[in-house]
């Protein structure tokens, strides 16, 4: 999908922007940042227990977005965030495969997909140094598309003892979907942020997305910027 390539651009421009030597974060109030924006890449992993298959988790999906924040104090931010993941694929086992049964098939084929927009409230550990840890909270709007291959279905005609068994394809397989649904979560998320030069930062968090279970999980890295404030 294309988003995965916004954040490479981004963060293209903001460390091109950003060539003065390392110092750290200045202590004269002008030197506090009044907002900043990053952009970032992670792995993501989402539960699907719901469903009977060879795993509870689908795995190895990059995520990628792009946040923008605004600081009412120099630890307390409100931040926005816009994301999307590649597609994941998990199997569902709709019965337990058995090779005497009447009517069988394969592995039902799940694909998913997120976007998701959340606003979040985070808190920034430390005064004027290179390394800040931080922690959050918040909530997200998730779309989940989602598209399934059901493979065909197969009868085996009953047959007398010395008869050659007959196997007859009583349903075709077929695409259900896209579909999406959207769902509001929670999230919880820790990380840290340091900075390479005065303004811009690496950053790096584990966020936790969740309803009444833990939903998916996103550990992501990326590169980010400060808009400082004026005296």
């Amino acid at each position: 999908m294309a988003l995965p390539l916004i954040p490479t651009i981004a963060m293209a421009l903001l460390l091109g922007a950003s060539i003065r030597p390392a110092a750290g974060q200045e202590s004269s109030p002008s030197s506090l940042p009044r907002a900043d924006t990053a952009a970032y890449v992670g792995w993501f992993g989402a539960n699907k227990s719901e469903l009977d298959g060879y795993d509870d988790w689908y795995k190895g999906v990059w995520h990628s977005g792009l946040s923008a924040g605004y600081y009412w104090t120099e630890h307390l931010k409100t931040e926005v965030e816009f994301s999307g993941s590649t597609r994941g694929e998990i199997y569902e086992i709709p019965t337990p495969f058995d090779p005497t049964a009447t009517v069988q098939s394969g592995p039902i084929d799940h694909e998913f997909s997120t976007t998701r927009l959340a606003f979040g409230q985070h808190y920034q550990f430390f005064h004027n140094a290179f390394f800040h840890p931080t922690v959050g909270g918040g909530v997200a709007l998730t779309w989940e598309t989602t598209e399934r291959e059901i493979p065909p279905v197969f009868a085996r005609d009953p047959v007398r003892p010395g008869q050659v068994p007959v196997i007859r394809q009583i349903e075709p397989g077929h695409t259900e979907g896209p579909d999406t649904t959207l769902r509001t979560m929670a999230f919880a998320a820790t990380g840290f942020k340091a900075y390479f030069t005065e303004r811009a930062f690496f950053r790096s968090d584990v966020k936790v997305m969740f309803t009444d279970r833990v939903e998916d999980v996103t550990l992501r890295f990326g590169f980010g910027m400060d808009f400082r404030r004026k005296q």
